[in-house]
């Protein structure tokens, strides 16, 4: 099964323990970002400057640290499973037959032309001037 979430509710929903069957593949699509509206005042400047102090310090890089949920899923060691050879059967399976199709395609295509050019080969080739 395939579903497309976000990061954060995949997350709540390990939280709580459900949804353990899924995971995060490949990278995110797109992100989305917030941002607080600052009024330029006189105290717009200051309020800049001291976020980026924040930010500049981790104080953000903290905070969401300590804010993400703890999953209760059951942890699953490594990248996951192997497929093993009686999952691939079906892929062996069709991959030898497109070769075999296309062996017997050859074969009967080179018949065809032979037994073409043996009904040639009696005939004289004249060349008609079209013109």
């Amino acid at each position: 099964n395939v579903a497309l979430a976000s990061q954060e509710d995949l997350d709540i929903m390990h939280r709580y323990g459900n949804h353990c069957d899924k995971m995060k593949v490949g990278e995110s699509l797109t992100y989305i970002s917030y941002g607080i509206p600052i009024h330029d005042g006189e105290y717009a400047d200051a309020l800049v400057a001291s976020l980026h102090k924040e930010k500049a310090n981790g104080v953000m890089s903290k905070s969401l640290a300590a804010a993400a949920p703890e999953s209760l899923c059951p942890e699953t060691g490594g990248e996951g499973t192997a497929l093993d050879v009686k999952q691939l059967t079906g892929v062996w399976v069709i991959t030898f037959s497109f070769v075999l199709i296309a062996l017997l395609a050859k074969l009967v295509s080179r018949r065809r032309n032979s037994s073409d050019r043996s009904r040639r080969e009696g005939r004289p080739l004249r060349g008609y001037d079209q013109w």
